[in-house]
């Protein structure tokens, strides 16, 4: 998973979660927009489908593996349970040469709201998501059966061992 750098700072008697920000080079901003914005959604409300954030991936980086990396966020919220996977949790960085890239995966987190359904659907389905409803989706991008597949495996074995992480 392609993640900016984050770690824990102990402070007295508090535990604080700190991360490394992508949207700047030093004191430089770098050009971002979030898919909320790039199609004026609003995040509290569920507005995609996974297959239409891969994509969208793929028409604005033109890179296979962005892509990768878009199937791979949603396979990791999928197997976590993170269901708060609203537009705004998605975004894409501009660079001087005017070529957009897949930002940084962030805010991944388990997270079940009280619909108990993601915010961003797989296959049309906002619950109950299986492997065949990813295979699916990958079959209609340009993903492979075994590139999914691959990401499939590997994300669910490495979540498997999830409290090895803690």
């Amino acid at each position: 998973m392609n993640m900016m750098e984050s770690r824990l700072f102990d402070v007295g008697d508090n535990t604080f979660f700190g991360t490394r920000r992508f949207d700047r080079i030093g004191n430089e901003r770098v050009h971002m927009h979030s898919v909320a914005n790039l199609i004026d959604a609003n995040f509290r409300e569920p507005a995609l489908d996974y297959e239409t954030l891969c994509k969208m991936t793929s028409m604005l980086t033109k890179n296979h593996q962005d892509l990768l990396m878009m199937y791979r966020i949603m396979v990791f919220n999928v197997a976590i349970e993170n269901q708060d996977d609203h537009v705004k949790d998605f975004s894409f960085l501009m660079d001087d040469s005017g070529e957009w890239r897949l930002a940084p995966a962030y805010d991944l987190t388990q997270s079940i709201l009280a619909a108990n359904e993601h915010s961003t659907s797989v296959a049309g389905k906002g619950s109950g998501i299986t492997h065949q409803d990813m295979l699916k989706l990958a079959n209609s991008t340009a993903i492979t059966a075994s590139e999914a597949n691959e990401i499939i495996d590997r994300v669910y074995d490495v979540v498997s061992d999830a409290e090895a992480y803690e």
